[in-house]
């Protein structure tokens, strides 16, 4: 199991994913993120790429017995979200599972953390603090 911390925050690590995706965006591109957690990852992907920001609003579905481990998602209008068609996915850490999964899903999969002892993303962070929702809103309409 893991124990040290990748990333001080979720802005580092967006950071950190932003160097890493910057030689591979050529064209023009949309950073669409998750709220609440993955805005204030995307924020810096957006700023370095230059990219405008399209909020992805989903709900996570958890295991209950693993609050923060999710296994799928529901889009707005509550259908299950289980092929996401994008160029690249970016995730700042990932089971080894997810990042198989992610790379037969994009066309590339970009993530600072493989894990296959993976249990939790909080984990992975010094600070795991999710952005307040109205902050994330204003965010994300920057």
């Amino acid at each position: 199991m893991t124990t040290w911390h990748a990333f001080p925050d979720r802005a580092a690590a967006g950071r950190a994913l932003a160097e890493r995706l910057a030689p591979l965006i050529t064209g023009p591109a949309v950073v669409a993120p998750i709220p609440r957690g993955g805005v204030a990852v995307a924020l810096p992907i957006g700023e370095r790429l230059r990219a405008p920001m399209a909020v992805i609003y989903a709900r996570k579905l958890s295991a209950p017995v693993a609050p923060e481990l999710a296994f799928g998602a529901l889009d707005e209008d509550g259908q299950m979200i289980t092929n996401p068609e994008t160029d690249v996915m970016a995730v700042p850490c990932a089971s080894t599972q997810a990042a198989e999964r992610f790379e037969r899903l994009a066309d590339r999969f970009v993530s600072q953390v493989v894990d296959p002892e993976f249990r939790a993303a909080g984990r992975y962070y010094h600070d795991f603090s999710l952005l307040a929702a109205s902050r994330a809103r204003v965010e994300a309409r920057r």
